[in-house]
């Protein structure tokens, strides 16, 4: 058979060998190998190597020098020659087998020989022993009956009564939190309060009701005929606070010392506008500069009628009512403001300042009543209702006597005295009460009862201040003398 020779150098790898035997067309390839090339590739290498040959139909030999080299292609059932005569005179004998195969089933043997060692030996047990096995799976059998079916049922009826007590409570408004002493913390809430109110008047002040009316006598000093209008102011030198006006226009004939009659009246109502005669002697504007005048009779008509009048006194009294009534309208409103969880401390409202307030009229002003609106801001205290009702319940627990215990429930409470209000703080008494029941201790019962006989049951509850009325016991089996070991059994309620 045709042999082909591949010389492979230690450049080659497995892939450049592949690519050599694909064009190999001969039958034997014999790999050339110099040095110590077959060292570097693996088992699974030279195992696809083989296959590969194989499949292009050729048989794959070695041929080598190095010792190293003949004995790994063996053992990889690749045959192994020394020189190329060799190759060339002996035959070729290739097995077939996977040398990744063997080395599988080398381990599955050594793995089948130690496990002939490690093998248990099965040796039925001797009779007793066997019987011993059965008397114990007996006894299990019989613990798990004495400790798991058996139970006790007691209902304990208990008997309730009140706890009352009278609190004093003290609250502060310089804390936030509840402190050791248990001082209740105050919030202050702010609001706003308008009020109108009115007073009758006490004082009096006279009031102009008429005005002083009469002739004036009018001489022209001139030449010319003069005008006088309506509304034409005349006064008196004497006493230029009284102003008189005429009624009505008038004509002053032309010619020196021609005079005429016309009407005034004061400006000014009130007895001080009547006016003795011959004392109006000046009139307003240019036209004094042109006539002369005079009152030749008393002016009179003016008079004055006393009427109530607001005082300083009328004032303080009204705004001191006010101040009172506003007051009570804050307590009220605070009270109202409350919230579910807040308690208003009653008289705590205080007056902080008054925002505005008007008056009508003033003082010195006829009125017979005297009006008031004031719009005022108060601040008012209020406590929690949880801090309070915690400061109580540690009250009442400190007091429950040993053999009661307390019933959750709301606690009953209601002031018994108007607090008494200080600058910080404020001191009152609280009446409060909760339902109490016999103190039963549920887990010392099943503690004291494991394992006792069911005979003993009315004599250990009594020992624990039960009589027998408050007491109902069942047994399950209802045959069965024993109360079971477990207390996870023994099932104990209370009705309250």
């Amino acid at each position: 058979m045709k042999t082909t020779i591949l010389p492979v150098n230690k450049n080659d790898d497995l892939y450049s060998i592949q690519d050599k035997l694909t064009w190999n067309k001969s039958g034997r390839v014999l790999l050339k190998l110099e040095g110590d090339n077959i060292l570097f590739l693996s088992r699974k290498d030279l195992a696809l190597l083989i296959r590969f040959a194989k499949n292009l139909g050729s048989q794959l030999g070695v041929i080598s020098e190095s010792r190293a080299i003949r004995v790994s292609a063996k053992r990889y059932g690749i045959p192994v020659f020394t020189s190329l005569r060799e190759a060339q005179q002996k035959g070729w004998q290739q097995t077939e087998q996977n040398p990744l195969t063997n080395d599988e089933k080398r381990r599955v043997a050594h793995l089948s020989t130690i496990s002939k060692f490690m093998r248990p030996l099965h040796k039925e047990p001797p009779f007793l022993v066997r019987i011993f096995i059965f008397l114990i799976a007996v006894c299990a059998v019989i613990s798990l009956v004495v400790f798991f079916i058996p139970s006790v049922s007691i209902e304990i009826q208990t008997e309730q009564s009140t706890q009352t007590l009278v609190v004093p409570v003290k609250a502060k408004s310089t804390i936030t939190e509840i402190d050791m002493a248990g001082t209740l913390p105050i919030q202050i809430h702010q609001l706003e309060q308008t009020l109108d109110d009115q007073i009758n008047c006490t004082g009096s002040v006279d009031v102009a009701v008429s005005k002083a009316a009469g002739d004036l006598l009018i001489q022209n000093l001139t030449e010319n005929e003069l005008n006088i209008r309506a509304g034409t102011i005349f006064s008196s030198s004497k006493a230029p606070e009284l102003r008189y006006k005429s009624l009505d226009a008038a004509v002053i004939p032309a010619g020196i010392n021609e005079t005429i009659r016309i009407t005034v009246e004061a400006v000014l109502p009130g007895k001080e506008s009547n006016l003795p005669a011959n004392q109006i002697d000046a009139v307003e504007g240019d036209l004094g500069l042109f006539i002369s005048v005079s009152n030749p009779d008393v002016l009179i008509g003016g008079e004055n009628l006393s009427s109530r009048s607001p005082t300083q006194a009328d004032l303080t009294k009204l705004r001191t009512r006010m101040a009172s009534s506003l007051l009570t309208q804050a307590n009220g409103a605070f009270t109202g403001e409350a919230a579910d969880g807040e308690i208003y401390i009653p008289g705590s409202a205080k007056l902080v300042e008054i925002l505005d307030e008007t008056n009508d009229p003033q003082i010195g002003q006829p009125s017979e009543v005297l009006h008031m609106t004031q719009r005022a801001k108060f601040e008012g205290w209020f406590i929690r209702k949880a801090d309070l009702e915690q400061v109580l319940r540690s009250m009442l627990d400190i007091q429950l006597p040993a053999e009661e215990q307390a019933l959750d429930g709301e606690l009953r409470y209601q002031a018994t005295q108007r607090p008494i209000i200080r600058v910080d703080f404020v001191e009152w008494q609280y009446q409060v009460e909760r339902a109490t029941m016999q103190a039963v201790n549920i887990n010392e019962i099943r503690r004291n009862l494991a394992g006792k006989r069911t005979e003993e049951i009315r004599e250990i509850l009594t020992s624990k201040g039960l009589n027998s009325e408050q007491v109902a016991i069942q047994v399950f089996p209802s045959w069965w003398k024993q109360i079971p070991f477990l207390e996870s059994r023994i099932e104990v309620s209370l009705n309250e």
